[in-house]
This record gives C-alpha cells, sequence and structure tokens, in this order.
C-alpha cells in the first residue's frame, strides 16, 4: 500500500503521491484528526461524537458520523485508490490505520526524541539541526480547520504548549552553544507573543545579558514581574529570579 502524509500540526489533512484531500468540510476534518491522533487504535463512535460535537451532540450526530466516515473513505480512495481500507469499523468504533511515519505529529515527536539522545551524548549541533526539523513541521495553530469543540481544543492547546516546550529547547541549546544573539532574536517574539511564559523570560534574561544588554534583560524581568503581579498576583518563579540574579551579580 502505497504511503500517504496526514498532517494534524497546521491545518488537518491528508495527502497521497502527488494527489490532495478533497477534504474542506470542519467536522470531516474534525473526525479525521481524533482517528489519526489515536495512533491506529480503536476509537469508540460515542468518544467520536463527543470530539467532534462536545457534550451536546444533535440527534442526527450518529448518522451524520457514518457520512462523515464515508467522505473520508472516498477522498482516501480519491487520493490513492484503495486507501479506504485503512478506515474500518471495529466493533462499536472505528480505526484509521496509519504508520507513524505517515503522521507529521509522530513523525516529529519521534525526530525530538533523537535530538534529546544526540543532546545527550554532546553532539548539540546535530541535535539543534534535528530539533529545526521537528519545528519546520509545526504550525503556531495546530488542528487548523476542524470544528472547535471543547475536547479537539484541549488537544490543539496541548499541542501549541508542545511546541512552544520544543522552541524553549531550541533556545537553550543556541545558549549552550554560545548563539546568544540567535537565541535572543528566536526569544524576543516567544516572550512577547506569551507574555507569563516563565522559561521563555528567563532565557532571554540570559541571552540578553551575555549580549551586555543588562539594561534590556532587567527590563523584561521587571516587565515580567509586573505583569505577574497586575493579572495573576504572583511574583515570577524559581527559574527567572535565578536569571535576574545571575544577571546582577553574577
Amino acid at each position: 500500500m502505497e504511503s500517504l502524509s496526514f498532517t494534524l500540526l497546521t491545518t488537518v489533512d491528508v495527502t497521497g503521491p502527488g494527489r490532495a484531500t478533497t477534504i474542506t468540510a470542519r467536522r470531516v476534518r474534525s473526525v479525521l484528526a481524533v482517528l489519526v491522533l489515536a495512533a491506529s487504535g480503536r476509537v469508540p463512535v460515542e468518544h467520536l461524537v463527543g470530539d467532534v460535537w462536545g457534550e451536546r451532540p444533535p440527534a442526527s450526530a450518529g448518522k451524520n458520523l457514518q457520512l462523515y466516515v464515508h467522505r473520508i473513505r472516498r477522498a482516501l480512495d480519491v487520493i490513492c485508490p484503495g486507501a479506504s481500507q485503512r478506515l474500518c469499523r471495529v466493533a462499536d468504533g472505528y480505526c484509521l490505520r496509519a504508520a507513524p511515519g505517515e503522521v507529521d505529529l509522530f513523525r516529529v515527536e519521534n525526530r525530538a526524541g533523537q535530538a534529546e539522545r544526540a543532546i545527550g551524548r554532546g553532539a548539540l549541533t546535530e541535535g539543534a539541526a534535528l530539533l529545526d526539523l521537528a519545528l519546520s513541521e509545526w504550525s503556531e495553530h495546530p488542528l487548523g480547520g476542524v470544528n472547535a469543540s471543547p475536547g479537539l481544543r484541549a488537544v490543539a492547546e496541548q499541542l501549541r504548549e508542545r511546541r512552544l516546550t520544543l522552541l524553549e529547547r531550541r533556545c537553550e541549546l543556541d545558549l549552550a552553544m554560545d548563539r546568544n544573539a540567535v537565541a535572543a532574536d528566536r526569544l524576543r517574539p516567544l516572550v512577547a507573543g506569551n507574555p507569563f511564559r516563565e522559561t521563555a523570560h528567563a532565557l532571554l534574561i540570559t541571552a540578553l545579558g551575555r549580549m551586555g544588554q543588562r539594561a534590556q534583560a532587567a527590563e523584561v524581568f521587571h516587565r515580567l514581574r509586573r505583569g505577574l503581579d497586575h493579572e495573576l498576583a504572583m511574583q515570577p518563579g524559581p527559574a527567572v529570579r535565578a536569571a535576574y540574579q545571575e544577571l546582577i551579580f553574577g
């Protein structure tokens, strides 16, 4: 069977050898996303209905689900004849068979794991390159084009958080390789878009301090402190405080 490519980290989609999907409807994409996220496991009908429609699905949800599955199967066959066999009815649910390498999320996580193993043996440049490859497939807005049900919104938020964590890890490598200006360039938009994200702030304070931009680094700390105090009645955590203490006394 020919290889397909399933995307979750950008717009939910599937493509095949030289052909793009015909799936555009948001709820059909939602069904596809839930099935792909299951990593070739069975997804009960009730779970599919809940993830696609939320806690109060319409009375027609079951019949609509059958129609959406039919549309996915038809699209798979258009992309690659015979590919509809991948989507099977199993007991009280459905299963979509996809190899880990065919799904961008699983492929990216594999690269992230390879990066950590490279870093662990001291190959920082190799680890950085692997993280760059992983992040190149990851949009700021994963699960694009799906119906915004609570379940899928939660998954999308988890994917966004994971991307930010990998970005921070990439910046840690820049600092470890003394690429402070590169790290600062990556971190400025990350901090601007996530004003209470303490790890990114701590890394930016460190990068700016090493570049001799002590006043700018101190302002990053004080802006975070003011924001946390005003919006959340909190103070910066230990990582940010440690970066600031290193800036002032190091």
